[in-house]
């Protein structure tokens, strides 16, 4: 019997309606599993205020993920490295039990995290099976323990496709906020041009039909044009039908 009931779980993450939404339908699948701590992090996020493009969408403890930002562990962290390289999953206590040059921030970050309720876990590399910019999916409990490890092990190609459905259909959440985010400011008058564009009307026409100066009509073509990144009015136009901001 398969761990995870796919088609079912595939269904609701592809009718969730927002990236958040499709986070907890991952978080409560996983959590019948056993599994109470999730981290995904994916550098296609917007940028921060040092230009970093990382974004998190988590359960682990608010504090621990503001102490991990604020000392930039995440640009350290050799579990991390070894997720940028490596395709294979990465247990915590594989970097917690060897020595290497890595050795004393390991342990620093180990003793912090158990600190803040977090005990054993995993990380799985997702981007190098999607062709992406990095994504990684970390999954923890709040104790120290062997057995959940081994849990984790056993079932790592479940997990890891697991993750890489959630970071496929957030990718698709992030392609449409970005398109809402670019073309939602064009105003009443752009939108009214872009109509008659649409229509086939000429300047002049459109100067008519609103009673305003081709000057003007000409200049809301330009700013609603350059706002949905076309080349030309009538390709902005097209775009503007489709994305649904007139209606023809």
């Amino acid at each position: 019997m398969s761990l995870i009931e796919w088609d079912s779980f595939h269904e609701k993450l592809t009718s969730s309606n927002s990236k958040e939404s499709a986070m907890q339908t991952f978080d409560g699948m996983l959590h019948k599993l056993g599994v109470s701590k999730i981290l995904y992090v994916n550098t296609e996020a917007e940028t921060d205020n040092d230009g970093n493009k990382v974004g998190f969408l988590d359960n682990f403890p608010k504090d621990w993920m503001s102490r991990y930002i604020e000392k930039d562990y995440f640009k350290h962290d050799p579990i991390v490295k070894e997720c940028l390289v490596s395709p294979d999953f990465v247990l915590w206590r594989k970097h917690e039990c060897i020595n290497n040059d890595y050795v004393g921030l390991v342990r620093k970050i180990k003793n912090e995290r158990l600190d803040y309720g977090l005990g054993s876990g995993a990380s799985f590399p997702l981007h190098h099976f999607t062709n992406s910019k990095t994504a990684i999916l970390s999954l923890a409990t709040d104790k120290d323990c062997a057995d959940f490890e081994n849990f984790l092990s056993t079932h790592k190609d479940s997990f890891q496709l697991a993750g890489i459905f959630l970071h496929a259909a957030i990718q698709i959440f992030s392609r449409k906020e970005s398109s809402s985010e670019n073309y939602q400011d064009l105003s009443n008058r752009q939108r009214e041009v872009l109509y008659w564009v649409f229509a086939h009307k000429r300047t002049k026409q459109i100067a008519d039909i609103l009673n305003l100066s081709e000057r003007t009509v000409n200049l809301h073509i330009g700013i609603a044009t350059k706002k949905l990144k076309a080349k030309s009015r009538y390709e902005a136009a097209a775009k503007a039908v489709k994305l649904g901001l007139i209606q023809p």
